[in-house]
């Protein structure tokens, strides 16, 4: 996975992660046999050691509300797990933007992909990059800069915790950087209405699914419950067909099956 020259293989290891994976991997330094095993250490200590006041603080940093990271209004994004988890990194300041990997020596340049401003950092990613602007006037005008010119951690957590616009701001953060990753990793530049007709798309899909999930969680009191879901024999004259498949990125390799049961016989 690393080449001659001890750095990472991205070509190679593309071939088996998704786009934010690799950026993962990427944003860590290649092994190298003379630095020895890999161990744990402790972030917040400067030698590296676990210590309890450090964790304590923490703690209080993650469970205090300070008006702009705070985890409960991510957590409570009523759309997909994975997009969920990518906000929380979004909101602290964790993705690994060209200004962010220079920061780290992983690469020379801090530039912007798409527009060559001198800076790629989270705001420009997400906010002021000219294809960035064109898909919030075509998605959600109202958010776009500068009609909104609030700094952009109240901008971010205001909008993520409105009910008419969330779910919709946040399919607009998670495609702006998946875009952005096929531009940089497979040299795939999507225009912004493109780019917007999945936003709607995926937006139709979650409210859908949501919807289908209050219905079944409520009980006679209106409260939400565990309902156990699981494959159950075809009634008697009735057919059952149990399908899945997959894709595996950025080779576009797929797959499918399907089962038919009958209630007597599966093939």
């Amino acid at each position: 996975m690393v080449t001659a020259e001890g750095e990472w293989n991205v070509p190679l290891i593309a071939q088996f992660l998704p786009a934010d994976s690799l950026l993962q991997v990427v944003g860590m330094p290649p092994p190298k046999e003379n630095l020895g095993e890999d161990t744990f250490v402790w972030g917040l200590e400067p030698k590296g050691g676990f210590s309890l006041k450090s964790a304590y603080q923490l703690a209080a940093d993650i469970d205090g509300e300070d008006g702009h990271t705070s985890w409960r209004k991510i957590w409570r994004w009523p759309g997909p797990s994975r997009v969920r988890h990518f906000l929380w990194i979004a909101a602290h300041g964790a993705l690994l933007t060209n200004e962010e990997r220079r920061r780290r020596h992983l690469t020379a340049t801090s530039s912007c992909a798409r527009c060559k401003a001198d800076s790629e950092d989270a705001e420009h990613v997400f906010r002021l990059c000219p294809f960035a602007n064109q898909v919030w006037e075509l998605a959600l005008p109202q958010a776009a800069h500068p009609h909104d010119t609030r700094p952009f951690k109240d901008w971010f957590m205001s909008y993520l915790a409105s009910p008419e616009n969330q779910v919709r701001f946040g399919f607009v953060f998670w495609f702006l950087w998946r875009s952005r990753n096929d531009l940089i990793f497979s040299d795939i530049a999507e225009a912004p209405n493109k780019l917007t007709q999945k936003i709607l798309a995926w937006e139709v899909i979650a409210q859908k699914s949501q919807a289908a999930d209050n219905v079944i969680s409520l009980g006679r009191s209106g409260s939400r419950r565990d309902v156990a879901v699981g494959w159950r024999p075809a009634p008697t004259d009735w057919l059952t067909v149990n399908s899945d498949g997959s894709l595996i990125r950025p080779s576009g390799s797929t797959a499918a099956g399907g089962c038919f049961e009958t209630g007597r016989v599966a093939c």
